[in-house]
């Protein structure tokens, strides 16, 4: 039978009692053509601090080693009694559990993976490591410029410069966090009522709760679910932004380039200063989105059908770009159509395309309607759904199916 020596449970992360003690962690090993084998353990610079141990192995080739380790990134290293097969374990990581209590302090996170417990205003910095903070007093100053750090806040009040793999988790009834992420990207931001955000170099996804107003500049391929309060909004390229219901909320600046901006129910969103080519979803369901002032060849999509058990309470309003190029999509589907309510266009361009999911007797009602209407006096037209679409001052001469 051929020799092999196998770690059944690797060690993953320990907290020592006190810092600096170091940790016990018991590895299951199983083997095979063999009886015995050796044990030692090594730090990350392949120095041990204690001999090789001789383990005897049960009928079926098991046993449990239980040896210290004084660092993270030690190991456990397996050899078998001829010295002809040697196995190490992963890396352990060695995690202290510190306490922050003193207001006005500065903590210098070390590069470790610890548990810290912040009981008062604390400044923490981190440039390495994977440490979490817990804290139950708020005001909290965080640098963090390298490594991970997960920070649990449900009082707020924070200014958190964040790093490359942070995650911010504070209460929805939390009071207002400042957030720029400039030291990374790909992190995962669940903040308080009220939020100030930078997302700088991007891929983070950003969770706001509550009722307070946010101020969000995100950065490219950033997703962003925004509270019931409203805010302001510069996206990046390539965002998805998801509205809180009932909030009013504006566009200004920022990039809408292959992004996908999704209204709520009673929606209000104002686009302002973006170059354009922006996808705007509405529900249909009381929206108000206003891109008059934004570059064009953007895209309206309205969801007009009932969904699950919503219920539509009034029409929807979409403006157009001054500079034209945008298309207004309008899906419904018979036998789930919502209540009757009207889709309103204003600030239609001749630029403009109006595309409508319906079948061929809805589209010769709109088109019937539109060519009838005079040039510049706005049109109107109500489908099988008992959806009425109208336009104000301009608008097409015909639908496209």
């Amino acid at each position: 039978m051929s020799e092999t020596i196998t770690v059944e449970n690797e060690p993953g992360a320990i907290i020592e009692s006190v810092p600096g003690a170091g940790v016990n962690y018991t590895a299951t090993v199983h083997c095979t053509g063999m009886t015995t084998v050796l044990a030692q353990t090594f730090t990350p610079s392949n120095t041990s601090p204690q001999p090789w141990q001789h383990i005897a192995l049960d009928a079926n080739g098991n046993a449990t080693i239980t040896l210290h380790y004084t660092e993270t990134g030690s190991y456990l290293n397996l050899l078998s009694a001829d010295s002809t097969l040697n196995v190490t374990s992963a890396p352990i990581t060695v995690a202290d559990t510190l306490a922050a209590t003193q207001a006005g302090a500065v903590v210098n996170l070390p590069n470790a993976t610890d548990f810290v417990f912040a009981t008062a205003a604390t400044k923490f910095n981190q440039a390495a490591g994977a440490n979490s903070i817990i804290s139950s007093a708020g005001s909290m100053t965080i640098d963090a410029t390298g490594g991970s750090l997960t920070i649990f806040d449900p009082v707020g009040h924070d200014m958190i410069t964040e790093g490359p793999a942070t995650e911010f988790v504070g209460s929805p009834s939390g009071a207002v966090s400042t957030i720029v992420a400039t030291a990374g990207s790909s992190d995962t931001i669940l903040a308080g009522s009220a939020v100030l955000y930078d997302g700088a170099l991007g891929a983070n996804s950003l969770f706001i709760g509550g009722t307070g107003a946010s101020d969000v500049v995100a950065a490219a391929s950033e997703t962003v679910f925004g509270g019931t309060g409203g805010g302001a909004y510069a996206p990046g390229s390539s965002n998805f932004l998801f509205f809180g219901a009932g909030a009013s909320d504006t566009i200004s600046g920022g990039v809408t380039e292959n992004s996908v901006i999704w209204g709520n129910t009673n929606e209000k969103l104002d686009v302002t200063g973006t170059a354009g080519y922006g996808t705007f979803v509405a529900l249909g369901n009381s929206d108000s989105i206003n891109a008059s002032a934004a570059g064009g060849n953007n895209t309206f999509f309205v969801v007009n059908e009932a969904i699950g058990s919503g219920t539509f309470s009034g029409s929807s309003t979409l403006v157009g770009s001054s500079a034209g190029g945008d298309t207004f999509a309008i899906f419904g589907e018979p036998g789930h159509a919502p209540a009757a309510h009207a889709i309103v266009i204003e600030n239609w361009q001749a630029s403009d395309t109006l595309y409508l999911s319906y079948g061929s007797a809805d589209l010769a009602t709109a088109d019937a309607a539109l060519a009838a209407a005079l040039p510049g006096g706005g049109a109107s037209f109500t489908l099988s759904d008992q959806t009425t679409i109208q336009f104000i001052g301009a608008h097409p001469t015909t639908a496209v199916a």
